[in-house]
Parts: structure tokens; sequence; C-alpha cells
């Protein structure tokens, strides 16, 4: 503290702003303590590591994300076949 003249709460919160947002994303999934500025350090970078090693292995692996086919319920630029029609009134 007295180096920078903020208190470890401060360092902390500073700390927090600053970090990558898929580390913070990782930090709400996370069930490791965060309260402190030393904890917060090590929990930070343990995920930034994970992370860093998982895209390594996507890219290893070629892995990319693609919708399985038989999500798609009809190709794009149709209109989807109903199967009940439906008559609505019609107000004039």
């Amino acid at each position: 503290m007295a180096r920078t003249g903020y208190s470890p709460v401060d360092l902390r919160d500073r700390l927090y702003d600053h970090l990558a947002p898929n580390i913070k994303d990782e930090l709400v999934r996370s069930a490791r303590a965060i309260d402190t500025l030393d904890q917060l350090a090590s929990v930070a970078t343990d995920l930034d590591v994970r992370l860093r090693q998982r895209e390594a292995e996507k890219e290893t692996r070629g892995e990319t994300y693609q919708i399985p086919q038989d999500v798609h319920h009809y190709a794009a630029g149709t209109t989807p076949r109903l199967e009940h029609s439906i008559r609505l009134p019609c107000s004039d």
C-alpha cells in the first residue's frame, strides 16, 4: 500500500476492473474464493492459463463449433412449412 497509495481492497478492485472479459466470465462460474487481491490474482492467472491451453487445443485439433443439421427446420431464404393451417378472422 505504501508504494501505490491504494489499499489492498482498492488494488483488488482495480485488478478486477482490468481483467479480460473472458476471465470475468469464468470467475462467475468458479467456486474459488476471490475476496483478496492474492486470491483474485491467483484464480485469474489459473483461469487465463487454462483458457489459453484450451484455445491452443482447439487450434491444434481444428475444432470449430457447427450447428447440428437437425437443428435447422428450414433452409435459409425459404418459408417453413406449417403442419396445420390456421384461419384467422379478418377485420374489415
